[in-house]
């Protein structure tokens, strides 16, 4: 059975943080040829919008207290609010998928080349359903230990690559820099889909929000920042030419420590890829639970695992599906119509009740 007990808001803000950091590992800031200046402005205003995405939201949990943000669209919206949480079960069935497949191809393009996408997608998953069997509580104890190891990490690779910085590649803001701005600030502000998850499993924590949404924004933006300074300062131009940039950085600093470091990364990296995956996993069983009763909560859990196994073997087939599953996330659609329309229409719908009511 998934025990679902109650956790703190820095629990599973830390569960939030490793989910995202999985994207900013992969982080290439060099799509749009933007200076280094120009994507460190654009990271720092995207901290701000972020947190701007969650007031509404973060507005109905308060009013709803101990409830999720699929009971407040119920409750204010009767079945019609249940619309919403398919919508939900959706996104985060395509949200898991898109997890897979990244984790899939950065395996195989890096580390084992010749393996079938099969060898990695099917032990992910399995790795994901046992975690999230154990439940939330377990899940955000094992975050807690990954996001120390992934703050040590990033002190490592600061001081082992030191000497390699070079900040003549730290080029000021200019003209052409405003469509690179413009796009990475989408890509911060879009790809921050961790408020998905965040709306559905707010209710299992035990303090005010408000507090631990500023945390994660910045945490997420600080990290943001050094990666992509390293990024910049150590690879200059070569930058434009790799697939992981963060990744061969790390190789960097492996051969200024040891030879096992880079190891190290590959690890970090897999552990991050399998908890962003419980956490979108977790959450589609539960919205699904909304429509359908069972006799208990494993079996929701498989049927998504289920739908996410298949899609992520045929999605792996062809890079082009990958690239259109990231291109539909960076659109906006997800975050915009989960995050700002829905609960937009259910804060107008609780406002038409109250007015009722006043008459």
């Amino acid at each position: 059975m998934i025990k679902l007990p109650k956790i703190s808001g820095g629990q599973l803000i830390v569960l939030l943080v490793i989910s995202r950091m999985f994207s900013m590992f992969t982080y290439k800031p060099t799509v749009y040829n933007i200076s280094a200046t120009a994507a460190a402005a654009a990271v720092l205003v995207s901290i701000f919008i972020n947190f701007m995405i969650f007031l509404p939201t973060l507005s109905l949990l308060k009013k709803y207290k101990g409830r999720n943000i699929s009971d407040c669209a119920y409750l204010s919206l009767g079945s019609t609010g249940k619309i919403y949480t398919f919508f939900v079960l959706v996104v985060c069935l395509f949200l898991s998928v898109e997890c897979i497949t990244q984790f899939e191809i950065f395996m195989t393009s890096t580390i084992y080349v010749d393996a079938s996408p099969a060898f990695f997608i099917i032990p992910i998953i399995i790795a994901a359903i046992y975690i999230c069997r154990l439940g939330i509580e377990s899940m955000a104890r094992m975050a807690s230990f990954i996001f120390s190891g992934l703050i040590i990490t990033i002190i490592i690779v600061v001081i082992a690559v030191s000497p390699e910085i070079s900040t003549v590649w730290i080029e000021g803001a200019g003209r052409g820099d405003v469509t690179g701005f413009f796009e990475v600030l989408r890509e911060n502000v879009f790809g921050a889909t961790e408020i998905i998850p965040f709306m559905m499993l707010a209710s299992y924590t035990k303090q005010s929000h408000k507090k631990s949404i500023a945390w994660f924004c910045v945490i997420t933006g600080v990290l943001f920042e050094v990666i992509s300074f390293l990024t910049f300062t150590v690879l200059g131009n070569y930058r434009e030419t790799i697939m992981y940039p963060f990744y061969t950085v790390a190789a960097a600093a492996e051969k200024a420590l040891t030879e096992r470091f880079n190891s190290a990364y590959v690890v970090l990296w897999v552990f991050m890829a399998v908890i962003k995956l419980c956490v979108y996993l977790l959450v589609s069983a539960k919205a699904l639970k909304t429509f359908f009763v069972f006799k208990n909560d494993t079996l929701p859990l498989l049927i998504t695992a289920g739908v996410v196994l298949t899609a992520s073997l045929v999605a792996a087939q062809r890079l082009s599906y990958v690239n259109g599953m990231y291109y539909f996330i960076i659109s906006g659609i997800p975050v915009i119509l989960l995050a700002l329309v829905f609960p937009a229409v259910i804060i107008a719908a609780n406002k038409i009740k109250e007015r009722r009511k006043n008459k």
